[in-house]
């Protein structure tokens, strides 16, 4: 295992104590990559996900709306129907 080009690569600098134990732990996660590899998926279908995902939206409906005068009224900062910003320029 080349640990200094993986180190290289994630750009981090390590010392030799720290090669010797990122090299065991990486030995480690290759060792359950190839149990994984060994298990039988003939009969399981490919998923992108891990969740089964369902919508839970609500059916869009149109229903009435609040009438522009009550939306304005609570603002001291309207201009005609509109609500009235700073000045930017």
């Amino acid at each position: 295992m080349d640990i200094e080009k993986v180190a290289k690569i994630a750009r981090i600098n390590l010392d030799e104590n720290e090669k010797k134990e990122f090299e065991k732990e990486l030995k480690e996660v290759l060792k359950i990559f190839s149990e994984l590899e060994e298990v039988n998926t003939t009969n399981v279908e490919p998923a992108f996900n891990v969740i089964r995902i369902i919508n839970i939206s609500r059916k869009d409906e149109v229903k009435p709306s609040l009438r522009i005068k009550d939306v304005l009224k609570n603002s001291k900062h309207t201009e005609k129907n509109y609500f009235k910003g700073p000045r930017i320029i």
